[in-house]
């Protein structure tokens, strides 16, 4: 978020996601891309009627 000099609103902190996992439950799914041991990107979606929608990622710029 630093390098590409994101807005402020773009910062969300643990308890975003902590309740976004209290509230969601099993409709919340985190899936991670590991590459030699570390992990590279991850990101979230969210899971409901049949439909899969991906909410936000992330990835690691250098390896």
């Amino acid at each position: 978020m630093d390098r590409t000099k994101a807005n402020g609103y773009y910062y969300f902190t643990k308890q975003y996601f902590y309740d976004m996992k209290e509230n969601l439950g099993d409709l919340l799914k985190l899936f991670v891309a590991e590459f030699e041991g570390k992990i590279i990107s991850a990101g979230l979606f969210l899971i409901t009627c049949g439909i899969i929608q991906y909410h936000l990622s992330g990835f690691r710029h250098t390896i």
